[in-house]
């Protein structure tokens, strides 16, 4: 870990918004992921989660091309298999990431994680900042890590960062965009980011990351991803925010409760107990029927850039 933590990639984290450490995940934690999620999603009636580009419970599926067509959001809390679920804990929770985190920032605080996503495939999303969604009340204090589980093609919709856009702060303020209550106004934000990375399209850099290989950013640090343009190809990823236990959260009247899985020292926003895991089992097959007698078909925050052409 010591050969990563050098004044150079202080100075690149500073100057860019973000970097890449290679080789940093253990290639079995990555197999033992990827043997789950085949396992969990494949023939099942009931593997529905919610959807980080919908917002929507949606049945889990693959497509033609056999890649999961949906993105699962908190695959940590996937309520239909512990396995699973700690598959990904071994991944994101590394304390070597925590690590990182306070080298780069300069403050050696204990950290949790907030969010994790998975995506099997490029869905397209929208170029954003993490800030409008998930940050601390005085904001730039959440970094995220992408964690490649496999090579990123440029053909398959890679993730795209915009350097140095860290430094323009939330940018949705331009139209004073009130979030005094998280998620306002979000289609108002989201034309503004569009109309941000239209003028600067010429500014982003696609990054191919290796198997094994992180890139870590900042709040502020514009980013998105590419539609694929061969579907056939996946982009097989996970995705997890980090933030100071200690500060308070946007959205969160409390701190909220965080918890730790077996034998992992990093803890995890919302990962359950097996009693909470039965509980909110429960809550989600509740929801599902809801969204289906109900017909609510309203895609909310909708996070596909096609949808903003």
């Amino acid at each position: 870990m010591n050969t990563y933590l050098s004044e150079d990639l202080k100075k690149s984290w500073n100057d860019l918004g973000y970097v890449r450490i290679p080789n940093f995940i253990d290639l079995n934690d990555i197999d033992l992921l990827q043997k789950e999620i085949k396992k969990n999603i494949k023939n099942r009636f009931l593997n529905h989660s919610f959807t980080q580009h919908t917002h929507r419970y949606e049945k889990l599926r693959f497509n033609k091309e056999n890649l999961l067509e949906e993105s699962l959001q908190n695959p940590h809390a996937y309520v239909w298999s512990k396995e699973l679920r700690y598959a990904v804990a071994k991944i994101i929770c590394d304390t070597k990431i925590i690590e990182l985190i306070n080298f780069l920032s300069g403050e050696n605080k204990k950290r949790a994680i907030w969010q994790s996503m998975y995506f099997d495939k490029s869905t397209g999303t929208l170029g954003h900042q993490d800030t409008y969604y998930l940050d601390t009340v005085d904001g730039g204090e959440v970094n995220a890590v992408l964690f490649a589980l496999e090579d990123f093609k440029k053909e398959s919709g890679p993730f795209y960062v915009i350097p140095k856009s860290h430094v323009l702060g939330p940018i949705y303020k331009e139209r004073k965009i009130d979030v005094d209550e998280r998620f306002d106004n979000h289609d108002l934000q989201a034309s503004t980011l569009k109309d941000f990375e239209d003028k600067n399209f010429k500014s982003v850099v696609p990054q191919l990351l290796k198997k094994g290989e992180i890139l870590i950013w900042n709040s502020f640090l514009f980013h998105g991803a590419l539609n694929p343009k061969d579907p056939k190809l996946s982009r097989k990823s996970l995705t997890a925010h980090y933030y100071p236990a200690d500060k308070d959260l946007k959205g969160f009247k409390t701190r909220p409760n965080i918890s730790f899985p077996k034998n992992l020292n990093v803890p995890i926003m919302g990962y359950p107990s097996e009693y909470q895991n039965f509980k909110e089992k429960i809550k989600l097959i509740i929801k599902i029927i809801n969204q289906s007698l109900f017909k609510k078909n309203k895609i909310d925050m909708d996070m596909r850039r096609d949808s903003y052409r």
